[in-house]
C-alpha cells in the first residue's frame, strides 16, 4: 500500500534535525575543495546525500552546459534492486512536474514504512537542472515531510555550488569544442588544399598580413599547400623555397618564431639560431616575418608562416591569438590530408609508421617479429615449393583377355560371374562336347577301317589300293586331332590370378553360340594402371614422365606411386566435364586393388614460386572473367 504527499514550497521545518545533521552540510562544502570539476562534485554529492539518509537506493540526473550526469548508488541488499524502478519513476515525475514528491509505502508483513522522495534541482540562467530521488526508512507522513524538507535543503545547496564549478573547472572542454567546430567546418571542404586556401586568406584579412602560407609536415620536411591569394603554387620558385626552408626551421625548433626590423633587428630569439628566417626577411625587403607550429598531441603537423610590411611587427600576444584560433584546425588538416591520400602515399605512410613502430627503443620483440615478417615475405616472393596437381582418377586393367567360344556349340556350364576373383587354373566355363565326342569316335572307327584296308592291300601287293587307304587314314587322323583340340578348348581355365571384368555367362548356359563370340573378359591382377581425368585448366602442367601417387576411396591410408606414360592430346567428355585422359603405370600391385576403384591422384609438377602456387588460380580466374 502507498500514499502520495504532494508538497508545495516547504512550510514545515525541522530545525532540530538540521542542526543534528549539520555535518552533512559541512561535508558538501568540503567537496568543493576536493573536486575542482563539476562532474566529480555532483557524483560524490549524490553519494553523500544517499549516505545521509541511509538509503538503499539513490538516483540523480544533472544537466549543466556540457555536463550530463546520470548516477545511482545502491546497497548490496536485495531490496535495492526492488526499489530502483519506483525511485526512477518518482525522479522522472518530479522533473517533469517540477515539484517535490514523497510517497509512503507500507511493507506487507512488516511494521516499518518506507518513503520514496524525489526533488527537482533548481534551474536558473547559470545553474543546473535535474533532480534527485532516494528511498529512506520512515514511520509516518509527518516523518516523510521532514525527510523531504531535508532532501530539498541538500539539493538546494548542491544546485548552488555546482554551477560555479562548471564555470571555472574543466577548461579542456572549450578546446574540445573548438576542435569539434573546426572538424565540422572542415567537412564543408573537398580537400586539404581547399581548406588551407580558406584558412590562409582568412588569417591574412583578419590579422592584416601581407602574405600567409600554410605548410603540411611530411616526415622531417614541409610541403606548402597554400599561399594566400595564389591559385597556383610553384614549389621550385625561389620565393616558395625560402618560405619552405623557414617553415622547416620552425618545425625543428617547435616554437613560434617572429622577426622584424623596427629600429634595427629585434627578435625573440638569437638571429644566429634562426638564420633562415633572417634570409627570408632580407629577400622580401626586410619585412616582418613569423612562423607558428600547429600541434596535435604534441606533434607538429603543420606550420603557418606570415609576413607584414617593414616596420609593422608581430607581437607575442597577437601570435598567440593566431595560434589559438588555428589550433582547432590542426586535427582537421591532418584528417583531410589522410583522407585525400593516394594509394602509394597511403602505403608509404603505413610503411613509415611500421618502421617507426619497430624502431622504437627497447622493443626487441618487435624487431624480431618484423625480421620474421620480412623473411616470410621474401620467401613468399622469391621462394620455391613443390607444385602438385590433384585430379580424380580411376583404376583400370592394363590388359584384358577375352575368352571366346572355341567352336559353334552350346554352353554346358558356367562357374564365374563379373567381379569374381579367380585363381590360376580355376575352371571358368565349359562348352557342350557331346557332338564332338561322337564325331571323334566316328573318325576313330573310320581310321581303323582305313588302316585295315591299307594292311590288306600291302599283303596283296595292291600298291594303288594301299596308297589310297593310307591317304584316307592320314585325313581321318588330322580331323580327329582337330576335334580333340576343340574338346580340350571346351574347358576355359584362368591363366593367372585375376578378376572377371564382364560376361554374365551363367545366364547363357544351354545357349548355342557361334565360334569366336566373346563370353568372358578377364583382367590379371598384376597388370593395373591408373587413368587420370585432368581438367582443361591443368592439362599443361602434366606430361609423360612425371611421378605421382594416388589414393583410393576404399584405401585412403595406402597410397600407391605411379609414373605418367601418356596424356591424350584430345579431350573427352566424362561425367559432363571436358577432361584430358592421362594413363600411368603403378609401381606395385597390392592385393586389394580392383578395377573401377576411384580416388585422387597427385602429380608432382616441379617447383614453382610460393606466390604463384598460392595465387595462380585467383589470378587466372580474374584474367578469365575480367581481363581485357
Amino acid at each position: 500500500m502507498s500514499s502520495t504527499i504532494e508538497t508545495k514550497p516547504a512550510t514545515t521545518a525541522a530545525p532540530e534535525r538540521l542542526v543534528r545533521d549539520s555535518d552533512t552540510f559541512s561535508a558538501l562544502a568540503a567537496l568543493v575543495h576536493r573536486h575542482p570539476t563539476a562532474h566529480a562534485f555532483y557524483r560524490d554529492a549524490i553519494a553523500l546525500i544517499g549516505e545521509h539518509f541511509q538509503s538503499p537506493y539513490a538516483a540523480a540526473q544533472v544537466r549543466s552546459g556540457t555536463l550530463s550526469l546520470d548516477e545511482c548508488t545502491e546497497s548490496t541488499s536485495d531490496g535495492a534492486i526492488l526499489w530502483s524502478r519506483v525511485t526512477q519513476a518518482a525522479l522522472l515525475e518530479a522533473e517533469s512536474k517540477w515539484q517535490a514528491i514523497a510517497r509512503l509505502y507500507n511493507i506487507d508483513g512488516n511494521q516499518t514504512s518506507v518513503a520514496v522522495l524525489a526533488v527537482p534541482i533548481k534551474q536558473n540562467a547559470d545553474g543546473a537542472s535535474g533532480g534527485v530521488a532516494l528511498v529512506a526508512a520512515c514511520e509516518d507522513k509527518q516523518g516523510a515531510e521532514t525527510l523531504l524538507f531535508e532532501l530539498r535543503t541538500l539539493a538546494a545547496i548542491v544546485s548552488a555550488i555546482g554551477p560555479k564549478l562548471t564555470a571555472t573547472a574543466e577548461p579542456e572542454v572549450s578546446v574540445d569544442l573548438d576542435v569539434a567546430r573546426a572538424l565540422t567546418k572542415a567537412s564543408e571542404y573537398r580537400g586539404l588544399e581547399e581548406l588551407a586556401f580558406a584558412l590562409t586568406n582568412s588569417v591574412k584579412t583578419k590579422f592584416s598580413c601581407d602574405q600567409v602560407a600554410l605548410g603540411f609536415v611530411r616526415g622531417k620536411t614541409i610541403r606548402i599547400v597554400s599561399i594566400s591569394e595564389l591559385d597556383g603554387l610553384y614549389p621550385r620558385s625561389p620565393g616558395t623555397n625560402q618560405i619552405r626552408q623557414a617553415m622547416e626551421e620552425c618545425l625543428d625548433s617547435r616554437e613560434t618564431i617572429s622577426m622584424s626590423a623596427v629600429a634595427g633587428w629585434t627578435t625573440d630569439a638569437s638571429s644566429a639560431d634562426f638564420r633562415l628566417h633572417l634570409q627570408w626577411s632580407a629577400a622580401i625587403g626586410s619585412a616582418s616575418v613569423a612562423s607558428i607550429p600547429l600541434l596535435v598531441d604534441d606533434v607538429c603537423v603543420a606550420v603557418l608562416s606570415l609576413t607584414r610590411p617593414k616596420g609593422v611587427a608581430f607581437d607575442s600576444a597577437e601570435l598567440k591569438k593566431i595560434a589559438t584560433a588555428l589550433q582547432g584546425y590542426a586535427r582537421a588538416l591532418t584528417m583531410l590530408a589522410r583522407s585525400g591520400r593516394s594509394l602509394p602515399a597511403h602505403a608509404a605512410d603505413s610503411l613509415r609508421a611500421a618502421i617507426k613502430w619497430v624502431a622504437a627503443p627497447g622493443r626487441v620483440k618487435r624487431r624480431v617479429l618484423a625480421a620474421l615478417a620480412v623473411a616470410v615475405g621474401l620467401w613468399f616472393i622469391f621462394g620455391d615449393i613443390p607444385y602438385r596437381v590433384s585430379v580424380p582418377c580411376t583404376i583400370t586393367a592394363n590388359q584384358l583377355q577375352n575368352f571366346t567360344a572355341p567352336f559353334h556349340g552350346a554352353i554346358a556350364a558356367a562357374y564365374v560371374e563379373p567381379g569374381d576373383q579367380v585363381q590360376q587354373g580355376q575352371l571358368l566355363f565349359k562348352m557342350d562336347t557331346q557332338a564332338l565326342e561322337l564325331q571323334s569316335a566316328e573318325y576313330e572307327s573310320e581310321a581303323a577301317v582305313a588302316q585295315l584296308q591299307a594292311t590288306q592291300a600291302v599283303a596283296a601287293q595292291d600298291l594303288d589300293t594301299a596308297a589310297k587307304a593310307t591317304a584316307t587314314l592320314h585325313v581321318l587322323q588330322a580331323r580327329l586331332e582337330v576335334v580333340e583340340q576343340q574338346i580340350r578348348m571346351a574347358h576355359a581355365v584362368a591363366p593367372s590370378d585375376g578378376t572377371i571384368m564382364s560376361g554374365e555367362i551363367t545366364k547363357r548356359v544351354g545357349e548355342v553360340v557361334p565360334m569366336g563370340e566373346t563370353l568372358i573378359q578377364f583382367a590379371p591382377h598384376d597388370a593395373w594402371r591408373v587413368e587420370l581425368k585432368t581438367p582443361e585448366n591443368q592439362v599443361l602442367d602434366v606430361h609423360a614422365g612425371l611421378r605421382g601417387r594416388f589414393s583410393t576411396l576404399a584405401r585412403p591410408d595406402d597410397p600407391v606411386s605411379f609414373t605418367l606414360e601418356r596424356v591424350n592430346p584430345a579431350a573427352d567428355l566424362k561425367d559432363g566435364n571436358n577432361v584430358f585422359l592421362a594413363t600411368a603405370t603403378v609401381d606395385r600391385n597390392p592385393s586389394w586393388m580392383r578395377a573401377g576403384m576411384q580416388g585422387v591422384a597427385t602429380v608432382d609438377a616441379g617447383d614453382r614460386r610460393v606466390w604463384w602456387v598460392s595465387l595462380h588460380r585467383w589470378i587466372d580466374f580474374t584474367r578469365f572473367h575480367w581481363g581485357s
